[in-house]
C-alpha cells in the first residue's frame, strides 16, 4: 500500500513538473515574441521621426521662409491699420490673427537620435540597409530600456541604446555589429523556482503590454501630427502629377505680393521688412 502511495505521489509530482515546464516554455515564447514586437515598434517610431524631420527640412527650405515673411507682412499691416484707426484699441480682426507657426524643431526624444543630412538619400545598397535595419531590431529587442524594471539595469540599457540609435542614425554598420557582440545582462535570477519564474514572467508580460501600448500611442501621435499629414498630402499630390510644395510656394508668393502692394500704398518702407533667406 505504501509503495502504491509513493508511486502515485511520484506520478503526480512528475505531472505537475511537466505542466510547469510546459507553462514556462509557453511564457518564454510569449515573452520573446513581445520583445521582438517592441523592437519592430521602436524601429517604426524611429523611422517615422526621421521621415518627418526630412520632410520638414525640405518644407522649411522651400516654403518656411515665405510663410514667415507672410506673417511679418500681416503683422505690419495690422499695426499700420491700427495706428490709423481712431478710438480705443480693439482686438485684431480675424483676418490678421496670428497663425500657428508650422515649423519643425528637432527633439532628442529617442536616446541620442541626431539629425539626418538634409534631404539626402541613403548612399548604401538595399542589402546593406536591410542589414542595418535587422541589426537595429535585434539590438532593440536585446537592450531596450523598457525591457526591464530594474533601475540599475535600465540605466545601463539606456546607455547602450543611446549608442545603438546613434549608430543607426549614422548608418554605421560596423558600430552596430560591435554593439551586437556585447553580452546581454541577465534578466531572470538563476535561483528562482519554477513557480517563482512563472509568476515573474506573467508580471513581465503585463508590463510589456503597457510598453507596447505606449509605443503604439507615440507612433499614432506622430502620424496624426500636422507635419505627417502634410507629408501624406504631398505624396498623394505627387501620384497625381503635381507638387504640393510648389503649389504652396505659388500661393504664398501671391499673398506676399498683394500684402506688399497694400503696404506700399500705405507708405511702408519694405526695406525694413526684408524677406528671410531660405534655410541653408
Amino acid at each position: 500500500m505504501a509503495t502504491n502511495k509513493r508511486t502515485s505521489y511520484s506520478r503526480n509530482n512528475k505531472s505537475l513538473q511537466s505542466t510547469a515546464d510546459a507553462e514556462l516554455t509557453t511564457l518564454r515564447l510569449r515573452l520573446n515574441k513581445k520583445r521582438e514586437y517592441i523592437a519592430i515598434l521602436e524601429l517604426e517610431l524611429f523611422n517615422t521621426r526621421v521621415t518627418i524631420h526630412e520632410f520638414m527640412v525640405k518644407y522649411n527650405q522651400r516654403v518656411g521662409h515665405l510663410e514667415a515673411y507672410l506673417r511679418t507682412l500681416r503683422r505690419k499691416l495690422y499695426e499700420v491699420l491700427e495706428s490709423q484707426r481712431p478710438g480705443p484699441e480693439e482686438a485684431p480682426p480675424e483676418a490678421f490673427e496670428e497663425e500657428e507657426e508650422f515649423t519643425y524643431q528637432e527633439r532628442d526624444e529617442n536616446n541620442g537620435w541626431r539629425k539626418i543630412e538634409n534631404g539626402k538619400k541613403s548612399k548604401y545598397s538595399p542589402k546593406m540597409e536591410e542589414q542595418i535595419k535587422n541589426l537595429f531590431r535585434e539590438l532593440a529587442r536585446r537592450f531596450h530600456p523598457d525591457l526591464t524594471s530594474d533601475p540599475e539595469e535600465k540605466k545601463w540599457r539606456e546607455e547602450v541604446m543611446t549608442r545603438v540609435n546613434q549608430a543607426y542614425a549614422a548608418r554605421d554598420l560596423k558600430a552596430l555589429r560591435a554593439l551586437a557582440e556585447q553580452p546581454d545582462r541577465p534578466v531572470d535570477s538563476p535561483n528562482q523556482t519554477k513557480e517563482q519564474e512563472i509568476a515573474a514572467l506573467k508580471t513581465e508580460l503585463k508590463r510589456l503590454d503597457l510598453v507596447i501600448a505606449d509605443l503604439k500611442a507615440r507612433i499614432k501621435h506622430l502620424e496624426e501630427s500636422p507635419a505627417w499629414q502634410l507629408r501624406m498630402e504631398s505624396r498623394l499630390k505627387r501620384r497625381s502629377g503635381s507638387d504640393l510644395l510648389t503649389e504652396m510656394e505659388d500661393k504664398f508668393k501671391e499673398q506676399i505680393a498683394d500684402l506688399e502692394e497694400h503696404l506700399i500704398v500705405l507708405g511702408v518702407d519694405l526695406e525694413d521688412l526684408r524677406m528671410p533667406t531660405e534655410a541653408g
